[in-house]
């Protein structure tokens, strides 16, 4: 007879029904461990299983989108064009955006026109990009759903529009600093503030070598962990965007211009006479695609004029590869359509006044 048994035999009843109570939930404890053990084995199998489904779905969804894209394309074709052909006339076809959305789009047109005079009497240099460069090669000028104009500067033409803009008090230079994208906003307005129109402008830089892309990444990774581990941070989150004039804005300002200087001095960027390749700025922020932009110079010029809605935009030489290499296919409609007026709305409180103010401005620039 075994100790436990023995054991067992003098305890008094009520330890007896304990022990036996003990056992039967140890056991009962054992079968639901193992129990549990068997469904997590069948689990990792029909995840695994579900994953593989998944992704098999998915093949077979994209072949028949584009089973049904090319289908859809073969019907709009005429006999007399190619598919290409076909698409560009599609996109060329679409109307324009209406009500207020059109208005703040006559309106950004009329500050490009001036832009465009600016640059031609001060002999500066822009060209279109992201969304505006699409617009200008698919459309002709806006896309209907987007409401900004997106343009390149390099970074000396920026400093020199920044100087020479006390020439032209019709206009201003609005420069924020954004604490979501970590990133500094530039934009050419009206003078008038209730007008939202603006010109978005981007500051780019030269560099020698085509690795400069990665170098300035690593550069502008240590630009954003200084930024978000600084003790003005939290405050900044707070205000959001603020002026680089305001005390918490001009702290941000000397952070950015410091690791501007930290990427001249190691030689990542360059002056425009050493420059090779263009690429995007520091205090640029990061490119939704996750496309880290750069080029050679020889992409970019000599640059084009394409027609823009009633005026001209500046494009960049090789315009297809550069629209390539960051969205893809651009004769394709995005996905988000409808999120497109993001810009704009946000900063309107009431479009009554706005509407009014810009028709006006309108009216006296006509």
């Amino acid at each position: 007879m075994s100790v436990i048994k023995v054991i067992k035999k003098i305890l008094p009843p009520s330890s007896r029904s304990f022990h036996a109570f003990r056992e039967a939930e140890e056991s009962r404890h054992n079968e639901v461990i193992q129990e549990l053990s068997n469904q997590m084995e069948v689990l990792a199998k029909t995840q695994s299983d579900i994953k593989a489904e998944l992704f098999e779905l998915r093949k077979n969804l994209d072949a028949h989108d584009s089973t049904i894209k090319f289908f859809e394309w073969e019907l709009y074709r005429r006999p007399d064009e190619t598919t290409e052909e076909a698409k560009k006339r599609f996109f060329r076809s679409l109307p324009c955006a209406v009500g207020s959305k059109r208005l703040i789009q006559r309106g950004s047109v009329k500050l490009l026109k001036a832009f465009n005079e600016i640059c031609e009497k001060n002999q500066l240099s822009y060209y279109a990009g992201g969304g505006t460069l699409i617009g200008a090669v698919r459309h002709g000028g806006f896309i209907p759903w987007d409401d900004d104009i997106d343009l390149v500067m390099m970074r000396d033409d920026y400093e020199r529009l920044k100087s020479l803009l006390s020439n032209y008090p019709e206009y201003r230079l609005s420069i924020t600093y954004d604490p979501f994208v970590l990133c500094c906003q530039i934009r050419f307005m009206f003078k008038e503030e209730e007008i939202p129109c603006f010109l978005d402008i981007f500051p780019f830089d030269f560099a020698k070598e085509e690795e400069a892309k990665e170098m300035l990444s690593e550069v502008r990774k240590k630009l954003v962990a200084d930024l978000t581990t600084n003790d003005l941070y939290s405050e900044w989150l707070k205000r959001g965007c603020v002026s680089e004039n305001e005390a918490i804005g001009k702290n941000i300002s000397k952070i950015f211009k410091e690791y501007l200087i930290i990427a001249k001095e190691r030689g990542i960027i360059s002056s425009r006479d050493e420059g090779k390749y263009v690429v995007r700025g520091i205090d640029n922020f990061e490119d939704p695609n996750g496309y880290h932009w750069s080029a050679p110079i020889s992409e970019l010029l000599p640059l084009s004029w394409s027609a823009f809605d009633e005026t001209m935009i500046a494009i960049p030489a090789n315009y297809e590869a550069l629209l390539e290499g960051a969205y893809g296919d651009i004769y394709a409609l995005p996905k988000d359509i409808y999120t497109h007026f993001d810009h704009i709305s946000a900063q309107v409180s009431d479009y009554s006044k706005m509407e009014k103010s810009l028709k006006e401005k309108l009216r006296k620039l006509n």
